[in-house]
């Protein structure tokens, strides 16, 4: 069983979470309802991740990630 960030601060051996991971929204936008609601958020493990990463594999996930932001940036 692969720890989660929040059990290690909790507890080391088992989770008291029913969830890896929550995204908290700070204002009633989005899928939200209002400022502190609180979403699950579940990962599922799909194939196979190699390692290590290639510097080409790399270098294509910063471009996406830049990309993502150009567009935050022109959407405001």
């Amino acid at each position: 069983m692969h720890q989660r960030p929040i059990d290690v601060l909790v507890r080391s051996d088992t989770s008291i979470f029913p969830h890896p991971a929550y995204v908290i929204g700070l204002a009633a936008d989005w899928v939200f309802d209002e400022p502190f609601d609180t979403r699950p958020i579940d990962f599922f493990a799909e194939g196979e991740w190699p390692l290590p990463v290639s510097g080409e594999q790399a270098g294509a996930a910063l471009e996406y990630l830049v990309s993502l932001l150009d567009r935050a940036n022109d959407a405001d």
